[in-house]
């Protein structure tokens, strides 16, 4: 327990600053800056006091402090008592702050600020401040956050890079504010579940430098407009996932000709498939299911077929007893992701995926074998095998259960849940 915060503003070699659990301060003010000693030095003729607070702090964490309410703005401060003009945080590049739910206000001046960390903040208030003159603020992260109702807020002025916002519950806009970050390269919603849509800038107007957009868990969304996707030449990885209610999202895959890593899944009431999955050669990575009805599934996997895909990880549900026949015509594979199958025995036919050098089993709680002794030897590249989840498949390679030992005896990395068990 902490009442007072304690007075580090004049330390001259400070770059790092973690205050954690001050469960009692209710403000950073005077003491924190140092500036009642700063004071008392000034109107002793001997004393030579620099007019810098925090010179050499880089990286600021605030975390854990309930009743924290005012962070106070030295300069301000400075300012009004004496018409000084002081410098604070003047190469701060890193700040977080979590968990002080009562803080509303925040000083505006950090000249040299990079990245912005701030998670379960009631207010908006201190953010918007701190990001007023933020001129250098690179990357932002927000979660947790119920005032944010709109994203121009906390965007004005800002050329972001990175943008992170996730569980902020009354977000229902942020096409307001994208329109300006034309050197944004990554953008990531989740959790935001007031969204009904996503209108990111198209053409000239867009986030022409977009290489990772990343979309999930949003419950409240329905669709994604065909236009955020056209000419987007820099993106390299999309993922839209766990958003229950999304019905519309036109996918031409050609409009992304660099585009490397596609993650579709978790989102039910979306049947269709995107266009020019066989004619972007980029792209090597795919995360899609489950499959709602088998019509949906044949599309897919037969657009993979002549796809360049090679690594491929598969979401399924625990009703499906059996895997989808058309994977082992994916011959070109190198990896393979099954999440949620509810299939006893893995199919002979795998072996048919003579590229395979990493399989990985995730949530398949019923299965308990894998392909026979003598198709698993035929996996001659196979060199990883992961199993997560599957207790009942686990079990089979506990002391005294060998019946699936001899499938596993040239693969070179096994692990199960977070346990590596040996090379063999």
């Amino acid at each position: 327990m902490c009442e007072d915060a304690p007075a580090l503003g004049r330390l001259p070699s400070l770059e790092f600053l973690v205050l954690d659990g001050l469960d009692k301060l209710t403000c950073l003010g005077r003491s924190f800056y140092d500036m009642d000693d700063r004071r008392a030095s000034r109107n002793n003729s001997s004393s030579e006091v620099s007019n810098t607070l925090f010179p050499a702090l880089k990286s600021l964490v605030l975390s854990k402090m309930p009743n924290l309410r005012e962070w106070m703005d030295a300069q301000a401060e400075s300012r009004r008592e004496s018409n000084e003009d002081v410098k604070v945080f003047p190469i701060l590049e890193d700040l977080t702050i979590k968990k002080c739910y009562r803080l509303v206000n925040a000083p505006s001046n950090f000249p040299s600020l990079k990245s912005l960390k701030i998670q379960k903040i009631d207010k908006l208030q201190p953010v918007k401040k701190i990001c007023s003159n933020a001129t250098n603020l690179s990357a932002v992260w927000i979660k947790g956050m119920a005032d944010l109702t709109h994203v121009q807020d906390v965007l004005n002025g800002l050329n972001l890079q990175a943008l992170i916002l996730e569980k902020c519950p009354e977000l229902v806009d942020i096409h307001g504010g994208l329109h300006q970050l034309q050197n944004l390269d990554s953008l990531v919603i989740g959790g935001c579940h007031n969204l009904e849509t996503i209108p990111i800038p198209s053409g000239q107007k867009g986030l022409t430098s977009l290489k990772d957009l990343r979309i999930g868990y949003c419950n409240g969304l329905t669709s994604l407009p065909v236009e955020m996707l056209e000419a987007r030449s820099s993106l390299l990885s999309l993922t839209v996932c766990k958003c229950p209610n999304l019905v519309s999202f036109p996918i031409d895959l050609r409009q992304m000709p660099s585009l490397v890593s596609l993650a579709l899944f978790g989102c039910p009431k979306l049947t269709t498939i995107p266009k020019g999955l066989d004619q972007v050669s980029s792209l090597s990575m795919l995360h899609v299911g489950p499959f709602l009805d088998s019509h949906t599934e044949n599309e897919w996997l037969s657009a993979l077929a002549s796809s360049s895909v090679q690594r491929l990880s598969l979401v399924g549900q625990p009703q499906s007893d059996s895997l989808p026949v058309q994977l082992q015509y994916l011959t070109s594979l190198t990896a393979l992701g099954l999440h949620g199958f509810g299939v006893e025995v893995l199919p002979d036919w795998l072996a048919n995926l003579a590229s395979l050098e990493e399989l990985r089993l995730d949530g398949c709680e019923k299965l308990q074998h894998l392909p026979s002794t003598a198709a698993m030897r035929r996996l001659t590249k196979l060199k990883f095998l992961g199993s997560f989840g599957c207790s009942l498949l686990e079990k089979n390679f506990t002391p005294g259960a060998t019946s699936e030992w001899p499938k596993i005896f040239n693969i070179s990395h096994i692990q199960f849940e977070d346990k590596p068990i040996g090379a063999y």
